[in-house]
């Protein structure tokens, strides 16, 4: 059974080179599609050897991703986001082919804010799925927010084996993407009734917080803690504002 890890990329360069470094060892193919970046990620993706580089302008992570998918020849697919990578325990895992058991596997992913790993509040469980059979299912969700969706017939494994994000250098970079994803989130709730999205506004933003800091134990993450509490306020606060700011002005 052979396996394929699949990557996107646009403007890489800090990350790619940790992340292929940590999956060359194991994987038959490595696939790379890249939007056109414009820094060093493809000089860097070029001193991997093993890896095949296509070439697709973004339109959305969900058509992205199936896109890359479909590049496959290989009987399995490890799907990877460019700040991600692999432990030990996930090295060892693929190595032992036990996946070839299962349909897909899910895995913990461990989420960095500027190299602290977070343990607490809303990223407390992020269970993924990052590996499966191909054909087995494709992405799908709501953008940003996209996931793997199997076919209703696949019998998953959830790995001890873990899967690490550096999803922040900063907490002020955490703030300015949280405002992107807002913008983009709010694009499938315009439609949305005007009772709907005031409602949200003033309840959703609350309970994200409560539930993070508190319910979830997010304050024992202390100053990163807080900032994520803090942020996934601010995030889902803006989701409906600008929501109810696009439908206004397309009346």
């Amino acid at each position: 059974m052979s396996l394929a890890v699949v990557i996107i990329t646009k403007n890489e360069e800090k990350n790619i080179v940790q992340c292929l470094s940590s999956i060359e060892s194991f994987c038959d193919e490595m696939i790379v599609l890249d939007s056109y970046s414009t820094d060093k990620t493809l000089e860097y993706v070029s001193k991997f050897s093993q890896t095949r580089v296509y070439q697709r302008e973004f339109d959305n992570y969900i058509a992205q991703k199936n896109y890359a998918n479909s590049l496959v020849q290989s009987d399995y697919i490890l799907s990877l986001d460019a700040d991600e990578y692999v432990d030990v325990s996930l090295q060892r895992f693929i190595q032992s082919r036990e996946y070839t058991k299962y349909d897909a596997v899910k895995f913990l992913r461990i989420n960095h804010i500027g190299g602290y790993a977070i343990k607490h509040g809303i990223w407390k469980r992020d269970i993924k799925i990052r590996l499966w059979k191909r054909g087995k299912g494709h992405w799908a969700g709501s953008i940003p927010h996209e996931h793997f969706a199997l076919d209703s017939d696949a019998n998953v494994l959830l790995s001890t084996a873990r899967l690490h994000h550096n999803a922040y250098s900063t907490c002020v970079e955490m703030l300015e993407k949280a405002d992107k994803y807002a913008k983009l989130a709010a694009q499938s709730y315009k439609t949305k009734s005007w009772i709907f999205l005031l409602k949200s506004l003033i309840v959703n933003p609350i309970f994200k917080f409560i539930k993070g800091y508190f319910f979830l134990q997010g304050f024992r993450d202390g100053y990163f803690g807080w900032h994520l509490a803090k942020v996934s306020f601010i995030e889902t606060f803006n989701k409906y504002f600008y929501a109810m700011n696009y439908k206004f002005h397309n009346k």
